[in-house]
């Protein structure tokens, strides 16, 4: 299993030991902005504790991937934290050897109030949670 089908099914399982363990130890969580909302394992470990416990039903569920070089572009189906399905594309970011990742997501569908963002920046993986930015018509 690859690191962020590892990631998918340990935040599915609720298993927060294992989905904080595949990402580099100066992780980063970000908002669709760039704002930091978590630094590091322990940040990000609080982050998502505190997520399993407002969402017992939370789960995700891989669509498509598309994979270019070290980037991976996946779709993925959030559940459980809405009364409708999200629907979210994520952007990771696989770090040599491919035991850790980075990510960026975005959600866009049904309601564009969650996004997961994981920002290249050197061995860390940065989650956004947010709205993402506005469009100008």
């Amino acid at each position: 299993m690859d690191v962020i089908d590892a990631v998918v099914r340990a935040l599915s399982e609720r298993d927060l030991e294992r989905f904080v363990a595949c990402y580099a130890a100066d992780a980063r969580i970000e908002d669709a902005t760039g704002t930091p909302l978590a630094a590091g394992r322990e940040s990000i470990r609080l982050r998502y504790e505190e997520m399993f416990r407002r969402f017992p039903s939370l789960r995700v569920r891989k669509i498509a991937r598309l994979t270019v070089g070290a980037f991976v572009v996946q779709e993925e189906e959030v559940l459980g934290r809405a009364s409708q399905p999200e629907r979210h594309i994520a952007i990771y970011r696989r770090l040599s050897p491919p035991s850790k990742m980075r990510r960026r997501t975005r959600a866009t569908t049904p309601r564009p109030t969650a996004s997961r963002v994981i920002t290249p920046a050197s061995k860390s993986a940065s989650i956004t949670r947010g709205a993402p930015p506005s469009r100008a018509p």
